[in-house]
């Protein structure tokens, strides 16, 4: 995910097409998040090391804000598509929310990066990029896909449990953003795979 874009008539981009995984040629939230996740994992890692020698305090809320840069980064170095813009300022004001107000606040964060992306280009508004990314990430919050005030999700239980409650959640997930931006998809691409919602999940 490195914002290449191969010909459209790669074989490669038709495969992709016809499974409904065109998407993972771009940029896209997900690609953003999951980069933010694996800085904000390496740098609570060096925090718990510090920690172990050091004994210094609690820090946990820290990675998330030094992770930050280095998600704009990666989001200027691939062309900041309309996508990957979206997804880290949702992160930038969820990570400020969070540390600020100690609550997430993901409807707040959709909504300032909305208003703020159809100001700086109105017409992004006729775009698949916007209408999908926008889209696809309002139907997770509206149908509670992703958490907000700060729940966790958890309970007792070993890691069989765990991984079958995340691999339930990401299924949920899947759905959510596939059948609530289906109509879009539809009149885009005109082919609606049948096996997209698998497909995403693994």
């Amino acid at each position: 995910a490195t914002g290449e874009v191969p010909p459209y008539s790669h074989p490669m981009v038709v495969l992709l097409r016809k499974t409904g995984l065109a998407h993972l040629l771009a940029i896209s939230g997900v690609n953003v998040a999951v980069f933010h996740l694996l800085a904000v994992f390496l740098i609570r890692l060096g925090v718990w090391i510090l920690r172990r020698r050091h004994g210094t305090p609690d820090l946990n809320r820290l990675p998330p804000l030094l992770s930050l840069p280095a998600c704009w980064a990666y989001v200027f170095l691939a062309g900041a598509p309309t996508p990957a813009v979206r997804s880290a300022g949702m992160i930038t004001l969820s990570v400020v929310a969070w540390n600020r107000l100690g609550a997430r606040a993901p409807g707040f964060a959709w909504s300032i990066m909305l208003f703020l992306t159809v100001a700086a280009s109105p017409l992004s508004v006729f775009s698949a990029s916007f209408l999908l990314s926008y889209g696809a990430t309002f139907h997770l919050i509206a149908n509670s896909a992703i958490p907000a005030g700060g729940e966790r999700e958890g309970g007792p239980g070993g890691w069989r449990r765990t991984a079958v409650r995340w691999g339930a959640a990401a299924a949920r997930a899947s759905a959510v953003a596939f059948l609530g931006t289906l109509p879009v998809s539809g009149a885009f691409f005109q082919a609606v795979p049948a096996g997209a919602i698998l497909w995403n999940v693994l």
